[in-house]
């Protein structure tokens, strides 16, 4: 509990995109009170707010919807294949996707 708290004063410190942070904080407060969110969840959810804020918009809904049919590939080769992906940046999507 203690470093999911740290994790998420870090990044917000770290991104300071308010409107965003405002609603997790108080989901992430919200999830404090009822665990309802496994840790290993919430690390991706930080995971993927930081992809957001890194990846050009178009690309982070490929790369989630590509993940949501692939819901059963772990989460390391999922981030191995993304690591691939911006090796790869120039390259066009579609040979990606």
């Amino acid at each position: 509990l203690f470093l999911r708290l740290l994790l998420l004063r870090l990044f917000l410190w770290i991104l300071p995109l308010r409107p965003f942070f405002k609603f997790f904080y108080g989901f992430c407060l919200f999830n404090f009170f009822l665990r309802l969110l496994p840790f290993r969840l919430f690390l991706r959810l930080l995971l993927l707010r930081l992809l957001l804020w890194l990846l050009p918009l178009r690309l982070f809904l490929r790369i989630l919807l590509l993940r949501h049919f692939l819901w059963l590939l772990p989460l390391r080769l999922f981030l191995r294949l993304l690591r691939l992906r911006l090796f790869l940046w120039p390259l066009p999507l579609r040979l990606f996707f």
